[in-house]
């Protein structure tokens, strides 16, 4: 009897390290050469064609949607270019902006893209 719950309890413990070990797998590739990075600084006005695209009209979602979201929205819909990741790093504090529309907000955007499309986010504006 001893020997049956040993091996039920050495089964037990093999099946639940397996289960919470595959948990801890990265599915997102590491970054590589297929993969960069490419950041924009934003404008004052709601000047940023993600903003532009948004306030338009005629595109809907289901909360208002996050900064995020609208540049991975944007950029997958209507520049055919696949979002992977959107990070938007906040101003220093004490920074100075100017108020006007061409000025910079302060905050800048970085996105991780797939390699091939780096040229045309540059052309984008995007460095």
């Amino acid at each position: 009897m001893a020997l049956k719950l040993r091996n039920f309890l050495l089964f037990l413990i093999a099946f639940f390290a397996l289960f919470f070990l595959a948990g801890c797998v990265n599915i997102d590739p590491p970054i590589g050469d297929e993969q960069a990075w490419v950041s924009y600084v934003p404008v004052q006005c709601g000047g940023n064609p993600w903003e532009m695209w948004y306030a338009s009209g005629g595109i809907n979602y289901l909360a208002e949607p996050t900064e995020g979201q609208l540049v991975q929205d944007y950029y997958t819909t209507q520049q055919g270019i696949e979002i992977l990741e959107v990070i938007i790093i906040p101003p220093v504090p004490g920074t100075d902006v100017c108020a006007a529309c061409s000025c910079p907000r302060g905050d800048s955007i970085d996105v991780r893209i797939y390699s091939k499309d780096s040229a045309k986010m540059l052309e984008l504006g995007w460095t």
